[in-house]
Parts: C-alpha cells; sequence; structure tokens
C-alpha cells in the first residue's frame, strides 16, 4: 500500500520562467531598425538616444546619409557629364563641399552647378558656373567653365576654364580673372536661377540667366517632399 501523508495533498504548479520582458526601447527597435527613414531614425533618437539602440540608430543614419551623399554626388556627375559632351565643355575635376552649419543660408544658396546654353552667351559661348565652396564670411571658390567661341564671341580663344575665388556681397557672387581685366557678377533670382552679368577692359558687357544644374539646398528639398 502506498504511504500517504495528508500534507502533501493539495495542488501545485510548475513555474515556467518567461526571461527578460523587452524594454520600450528594444521594442520600437525592432521595427525601427530596417528603416531607411531618415526622419524616422531621428525620430526613434530623439526618444531613446540615451540608449543602447539610440546608438545603433545613430550608426544607422550616419550609414544611410553616407549612402544618400554617393548617389547625389553620382547624380551630378552624370548629369555635368552630359552638358560637358553635349557643348564640349573642358569641365575640370571638381568636387563640392557642402557648407557648415554656420554658414548663413544667403550664401549657402550660392553652392552648386548652374548652365547657360541658349547660344547667346558672353563671348558667344556656352557656359558652367561651378561654385564647390562658399565660406561664413563670404569667400567663394570653384570653376567658370566655357565652350568654344561663336559668332559672337568678344574674343576667339579656346574654350577653357578659370578657377573662381570670388567674394559674395550681399545677394551677388562677384569674381574677376585676366588680370582684373574682366568680371563676372552672379545675383540669385526666383526659381534658384543666377542673372548674369559680364563686362571686361574695352567696355564690352552683356548679362544673361543661368540655369541651376545641381545643388545642394535644393536636392535637400525635394528629398524632404
Amino acid at each position: 500500500v502506498p504511504w500517504e501523508h495528508s500534507a502533501l495533498r493539495g495542488r501545485f504548479y510548475f513555474h515556467v520562467h518567461a526571461g527578460p520582458r523587452l524594454s520600450e526601447a528594444e521594442r520600437a527597435w525592432q521595427t525601427a531598425k530596417d528603416m531607411a527613414s531618415g526622419p524616422a531614425l531621428e525620430a526613434f533618437i530623439r526618444r531613446f538616444g540615451d540608449t543602447y539602440y539610440g546608438d545603433l540608430a545613430k550608426m544607422r543614419l550616419a550609414e544611410l546619409s553616407q549612402a544618400g551623399a554617393a548617389k547625389k554626388k553620382g547624380e551630378l556627375r552624370q548629369k555635368v557629364q552630359f552638358l560637358a559632351e553635349k557643348h564640349r565643355l573642358p569641365v575640370p575635376e571638381f568636387e563640392i563641399e557642402l557648407p557648415a552649419s554656420d554658414v548663413p543660408a544667403p550664401l549657402q544658396r550660392f553652392v552648386g552647378v548652374w548652365v547657360h546654353d541658349d547660344g547667346s552667351a558672353v563671348q558667344g559661348r556656352d557656359q558652367l558656373l561651378i561654385v564647390t565652396r562658399v565660406e561664413k564670411e563670404g569667400s567663394a571658390f570653384g570653376h567658370y567653365v566655357f565652350g568654344p567661341p561663336g559668332p559672337k564671341s568678344f574674343f576667339q580663344l579656346p574654350a577653357g576654364s578659370h578657377k573662381i575665388a570670388g567674394r559674395i556681397e550681399g545677394d551677388t557672387l562677384s569674381f574677376s580673372c585676366c588680370g582684373g581685366t574682366e568680371t563676372y557678377k552672379y545675383t540669385p533670382i526666383d526659381g534658384n536661377r543666377m542673372r548674369f552679368h559680364y563686362s571686361n577692359a574695352k567696355g564690352q558687357s552683356t548679362s544673361h540667366i543661368f540655369y541651376p544644374v545641381w545643388s545642394p539646398l535644393e536636392s535637400g528639398r525635394a528629398a524632404r517632399r
């Protein structure tokens, strides 16, 4: 006969240990980790930035930013290469530098690439304005590229380019070349276009419009749409 004891009678249960519960940040990261949206990751960082998962989100955001910058540079190269071949423009090697955060917005809009190609350009040439860098005090650098001369050319020089070391004052970028005998001025107008004025020591002058090819300002606006 089995031994019995009243003390062993009654119900009992096995307790199954479920492990630690996921934190709020970890649960949110399960959804956010595969996102390709900068704004969504920025929102995650604002909420959980002081956690381990916030650090992961910052790394993911940096990767997206680098990939986006590489894509934009590739698109810019394609556009400039197309224009160079179409208009026989000897475009030099260049690298656009995104304006630093301390550069005022009115100066930042001068960074980018613009083209004039309607056949009535200064000296009768197609032209490209490339502004690669601006500094907070108003200095601007880049290249002015011009194609072969046409019937209206002031000078019958071959296609070429000049390095720009100019100055932005008010709302106008100005620079000169050829020992100061030629002056170039660019003023932004609506549609991210540039109103251009050229003059030289012989008293010759002309004005026309440059049209935008690419700028980080417009590229950033398009990415946010």
